[in-house]
C-alpha cells in the first residue's frame, strides 16, 4: 500500500506517466545510477541506509510516548532530525558544486537556510516550533527534490526514495507535533 502511495504522490507531483516527462521520453539514460541496475552496491546500500536512518524517528517517537525520559526523547528526536535534515541539504550543496553554473545559484543557498533552520530547530526551546521547523523542512527538502528531479539532476529511484522516507519520517513527527497543539 505504502508502495502504491508513493507511486501515486511520485507521479502526481512529477507529472510522470510510463517513463515520460513532459510529454517526451526522458533523456536520463547516460547518468551513472540507474533504477533498473540493481547490482550496483552504492544504490543498494543507500537505499537499506536511507530506510534505516528512518528507525530513530520512530524509536525516539515511541519512547516519547510512553513518557520514557520524555524530555530527552524530544531533545533526541530535534536532534537526530535536524541532522538529517542538515545531510539531505548537504546532497543538494553538492548537486549544486557538480553542476556549478549560474543555474544552480538558488540550490546553495536553499540548502543552506535549511540546514540553518535546523539548527534552530534544535535551540528553540518550544517544542511545537522546534518540529514545525522540523516538519516544514523536511517537507521543503522533498520539494526540492522534485524541482532537481524535474530538471533532471536526480533519477527516478531516488525521488521515489526521498518521498517514501520523507513520508515514513512525516508520520512519527505530527504524531509528535499533534501532542503539543
Amino acid at each position: 500500500m505504502l508502495r502504491k502511495f508513493v507511486s501515486f504522490a511520485t507521479n502526481l507531483l512529477i507529472g510522470e506517466k510510463s517513463g515520460k516527462r513532459y510529454g517526451k521520453t526522458s533523456n536520463i539514460a547516460p547518468r551513472n545510477v540507474n533504477e533498473n541496475n540493481m547490482n550496483n552496491s552504492h544504490l543498494k546500500y543507500g537505499r537499506i541506509l536511507t530506510y534505516l536512518g528512518v528507525l530513530p524517528f520512530w524509536i525516539t517517537a515511541i519512547a516519547f510516548f510512553l513518557k520514557v525520559e520524555e524530555k530527552d526523547a524530544l531533545l533526541l528526536f530535534n536532534t537526530y532530525g535536524s541532522i538529517i535534515v542538515s545531510f539531505i541539504s548537504g546532497i543538494h550543496w553538492t548537486i549544486s558544486l557538480q553542476k556549478s553554473h549560474s543555474k544552480t545559484i538558488w540550490l546553495i543557498f536553499t540548502s543552506n537556510i535549511i540546514a540553518l533552520m535546523a539548527w534552530g530547530a534544535i535551540i528553540i526551546p518550544k517544542p511545537i516550533i522546534s518540529l514545525s521547523i522540523l516538519t516544514c523542512s523536511f517537507i521543503l527538502l522533498l520539494c526540492i527534490d522534485f524541482k532537481i528531479y524535474k530538471i533532471e539532476w536526480v533519477e527516478l529511484w531516488f525521488i521515489k526514495m526521498r518521498t517514501t522516507a520523507t513520508f515514513l519520517v512525516m508520520l512519527p513527527m505530527l504524531l509528535m507535533l499533534s501532542k503539543f497543539l
